[in-house]
C-alpha cells in the first residue's frame, strides 16, 4: 500500500495521516514543480521553487488538456484552474471527515457537476 511522502505529512500541520493510507491504493503519483520565474513587476527572478508528490484518482493530465481544449479561458490559466481544482478536491475527499469542509462540500460537489457537463458539451 502506498503511503503519503513522510515529508508532506511533516509539512501540513492539518493533515491527518490515518485518512491517508486507504485512498491512494488506486491513485496516480504524480511530481510536481512550481518555480517563481519573475516577481510581481515582471523582472526575472531564481526561484525560489517547491517540489512535491501529489496522489489523484483522476488522470490530471488529460483533465488539464480537456479544461484547456473548452476554451474558457486561456490555456495556462485553463492548466491552472484545473490543477488547482483537482489538487483541491482530492485533499478533500481524503480528508472528507474533517470539518474543515463542512460548509464547502456541498457547494463544491455541485460546481463539479455543472463543470463536468460543460466540458462535456465543450
Amino acid at each position: 500500500m502506498r503511503r503519503w511522502p513522510e515529508f508532506a505529512q511533516a509539512s501540513v500541520a492539518w493533515r491527518q495521516p490515518h485518512a491517508i493510507t486507504e485512498d491512494l491504493v488506486k491513485s496516480h503519483k504524480y511530481h510536481i514543480s512550481v518555480t517563481r520565474v519573475e516577481d510581481k513587476e515582471g523582472h526575472p527572478t531564481d526561484g525560489p521553487s517547491i517540489t512535491f508528490s501529489a496522489f489523484n484518482h483522476d488522470e490530471l493530465i488529460e483533465i488539464v488538456r480537456r479544461v484547456q481544449g473548452a476554451g474558457r479561458f486561456p490555456a495556462d490559466e485553463a492548466a491552472c484552474f484545473a490543477l488547482g481544482l483537482k489538487l483541491f478536491g482530492e485533499a478533500m475527499l481524503t480528508h472528507k471527515e474533517s470539518d474543515l469542509f463542512t460548509e464547502l462540500r456541498p457547494h463544491f460537489m455541485a460546481f463539479m457537476k455543472k463543470l463536468k457537463a460543460s466540458l462535456k458539451a465543450a
